[in-house]
């Protein structure tokens, strides 16, 4: 017999974060099926049919339409979670936020499990609250004094009970979608029209080898214009450092994959969160990742292996001029970094074992 898993998610609109949690689901489904018993389907809508299964997950982003944290209608969602336990074996809540913390722990106490793209490795830190609800917003607003218009909505801020933390638990970063050159696009079309035209789904196709001749030791193409003055911070002190050096201004897409191509070093600093969609397209281009520590936080597939997948520099930033001159000296240790971060992504993305860790792993997740 199947287990029944059914998942909800929105239709509002295009979230990045949204598409790249499912698309492992959905580029997965007929394997889980066969090989796990996992009988998938995926709903836009609350209906009868939808509670008709063992194990309900609702995507984060169902806030946007559904339900809202912010109107008087907030209690809409515990009265659905609460429904939904009545009848399913298991509900689970399926935060897609960018970073290891803007939680939504107030749907815990209704939930029996809460999965997140990342998480912070000691749980027991959720019991604190952090400035603009985020460990690095926290840290540069403690130790450099930056402040923002706006900390942080109050839905955002809630702590969990203790005795809930056993709830918590990584699922899978947003790194399993396809982000080639024209992802963007296949994105849009997976949204409104793949799952009514049966439209096959794809990893990427185009990997770049990290041994090719690269004329660039390093290279860093990000935006720097947030509405928190918390999360541009680290960005903007890192364009300060490059002045003089390189040019930090923003390409078109096409120009801006060829200059990670002919780079060996890619600079990614923190955004919205710690893992940005840039991580994955600079694995693709086989250039290695520069960024700030990530021993914080738990994710998977783990990218962020220290001196093994991606070098790191403070959050200070106290290292970064220094470790950038030092690694960018050794282009053999960069290939190298480079190729292990590569080979990961690699196996995961094109080869049956690594369909099948996934696979594995969210059937442990769901079990």
């Amino acid at each position: 017999m199947k287990n029944r898993i059914n998942i909800l998610y929105s239709n509002l609109k295009v979230n990045g974060n949204e598409l790249a949690t499912l698309f492992p689901l959905k580029y997965n489904k007929e394997r889980l099926r066969t090989d796990y018993r996992l009988d998938i389907k995926f709903f836009q809508s609350i209906t009868k049919k939808l509670y008709e299964c063992d194990v309900l997950i609702v995507s984060s982003w169902i806030i946007g339409r559904e339900f809202k944290w912010w109107d008087d209608k907030e209690y809409k969602i515990y009265d659905f979670l609460q429904t939904a336990k009545t009848k399913i074996r298991k509900v689970i809540w399926y935060d897609i936020s960018d970073s290891s913390g803007t939680t939504h722990f107030k749907v815990l106490p209704y939930v029996d499990i809460y999965l997140k793209c990342q998480i912070l490795s000691d749980k027991k830190q959720y019991l604190k609250k952090y400035y603009a609800n985020r460990i690095f917003t926290d840290f540069y607003n403690k130790n450099f004094n930056i402040e923002d218009q706006n900390a942080g909505e109050d839905h955002l801020g809630v702590n969990p009970l203790e005795k809930d933390l056993s709830k918590i638990k990584c699922g899978w970063n947003t790194g399993m979608s396809n982000y080639g050159c024209y992802s963007s696009y296949w994105a849009i079309i997976d949204h409104f029209i793949g799952n009514k035209l049966n439209l096959p789904l794809y990893y990427p196709s185009r990997w770049v080898q990290p041994d090719t001749q690269r004329l660039i030791d390093y290279s860093c193409r990000v935006g720097y214009s947030y509405d928190r003055n918390t999360v541009s911070f680290q960005r903007k002190e890192i364009a300060k450092i490059l002045k003089g050096k390189i040019s930090v201004n923003k390409l078109n897409r096409k120009e801006y994959f060829k200059e990670m191509e002919n780079s060996r070093i890619c600079i990614s600093p923190f955004g919205l969160g710690e893992i940005t969609l840039r991580d994955f397209e600079i694995i693709l281009s086989g250039a290695a990742i520069f960024k700030a520590n990530c021993d914080h936080m738990e994710t998977w597939p783990n990218f962020f292996q220290k001196d093994l997948t991606y070098f790191d520099y403070k959050w200070d930033l106290s290292d970064f001029e220094d470790k950038l001159d030092h690694v960018s000296r050794n282009h053999k240790l960069v290939a190298e970094i480079s190729n292990n971060c590569q080979m990961l992504y690699k196996e995961l993305l094109t080869t049956e074992s690594g369909y099948h860790q996934f696979c594995e792993r969210f059937a442990k997740l769901v079990g």
